[in-house]
């Protein structure tokens, strides 16, 4: 299902998993990103899979790609051209000039799962918590990354540490400020 997304309110449900999915990866279950292209022609959507549909007519979504990788999140720049990608144990960073054919650019490494990210107002830089559990413990670990993308295809991550080590919770998500001082 695509959801015309101008209706916030609307949007249910816009990829799932499966119950052979869930039996064999219950500890990982992220809730669906997505970005949509600033004509509203192409929608990106993340949710264990990397999709991308052009939505040009919303009565018949087309899938225009279906990424054999896992991803757990997304972020579409300002200009539509770069788009970043969480994943297991990297951030991704692809350009996206034509939609339909995406190019690997670069990646950064983090520790477990990027379920979460935000990008600054001004472009340069991505804020990103990771998840990871250690095999032999029930707590979660939570990273934070601040990673400079003003080249992406040179990333650098200027800050990193490790923010909290907890039970099971519940991130949903990461704003930063205007201003970049917190979130």
């Amino acid at each position: 299902n695509v959801t015309d997304v101008k209706e916030p309110s609307f949007i249910k449900e816009v990829a799932f998993r499966t119950e052979k999915e869930l039996e064999e990866n219950v500890d990982v279950c992220f809730y669906p990103s997505l970005a949509v292209r600033s004509d509203d022609k192409y929608l990106i959507v993340t949710n264990t899979q990397f999709l991308i549909y052009e939505i040009s007519d919303l009565e018949n979504p087309r899938l225009a790609r279906n990424e054999t990788w896992a991803a757990t999140t997304v972020l579409l720049s300002k200009d539509d051209r770069t788009l970043y990608v969480g994943s297991e144990d990297y951030l991704k960073i692809l350009d996206i000039t034509n939609f339909e054919t995406p190019k690997l650019i670069s990646s950064v490494p983090v520790k477990g799962y990027v379920f979460t990210s935000d990008i600054s107002r001004d472009q340069k830089h991505i804020y990103v918590l990771s998840y990871y559990e250690a095999k032999d413990s029930d707590e979660i670990q939570i990273y934070l990354y601040v990673i400079n993308v003003v080249d992406p295809a040179a990333p650098v991550i200027e800050k990193q540490g490790y923010l909290v080590s907890t039970a099971r919770i519940g991130f949903r998500g990461l704003r930063v400020s205007p201003d970049g001082t917190f979130f």
